[in-house]
């Protein structure tokens, strides 16, 4: 996976100082595929070898679904942290899968 980008929604509830929130969405990712080398059957009289065609890397778009819960933490009137987890998982391509965990941290101000 090169890289992938997502849309999400988002939908949380203030408890005090935290906000927990829950995300969804679709995902849009560019990936190489590598496919390997053929080798053509047969004999070449001149080189006395088989032919070997590289097929080289391909370009593929894919889709997928996001999904992801995290909490906000009101530290000042207008800082705030946030964590978050999101999960995404392409569909099928190339007979190849993908899923992507990843863990954020962050801090925001208001204006």
């Amino acid at each position: 996976m090169n890289d992938y980008g997502t849309l999400r929604v988002r939908a949380g509830y203030t408890a005090g100082a935290f906000m927990p929130f829950v995300t969804g969405g679709v995902a849009l990712g560019r990936a190489s595929v590598t496919y390997p080398e053929l080798t053509l059957l047969g004999f070449n009289p001149i080189t006395s070898t088989s032919s070997v065609v590289p097929l080289g890397p391909k370009e593929k778009y894919v889709f997928g679904l996001a999904a992801g819960a995290g909490v906000d933490f009101q530290l000042m009137p207008n800082v705030f942290l946030r964590a978050e987890y999101q999960y995404v998982h392409f569909d099928n391509f190339e007979n190849s899968k993908m899923n992507v965990h990843t863990v954020r941290a962050g801090a925001g101000l208001k204006f």
